[in-house]
């Protein structure tokens, strides 16, 4: 339970990061309360904030300023598209 629960995810045989699975959670619910309340606010945290940044990137300055750094790096290769 201390590899899964201090960062929030686990690592799967690929390499990449996951989140936690329920059965974690269940038996995190059974041991600890309080830490599952802690875990349950920070990914809830978590996600306002990624709902923020997506905003905030979604803006159409934003959009705007990402298509002219599309369009430099474009313009600095040899091949044109």
């Amino acid at each position: 339970m201390s590899d899964v629960f201090p960062t929030g995810s686990v690592v799967t045989a690929q390499g990449l990061r996951a989140p936690v699975p329920r059965y974690y959670k269940t038996l995190l619910k059974e041991v600890g309360h309080d830490l599952a309340l802690e875990m349950q606010f920070r990914s809830s945290v978590r996600a306002d904030m990624d709902l923020e940044r997506d905003m905030y990137e979604n803006q159409p300055i934003r959009k705007i300023a990402r298509q002219k750094v599309v369009d430099s790096r474009l313009s600095q290769s040899k091949r044109t598209l």
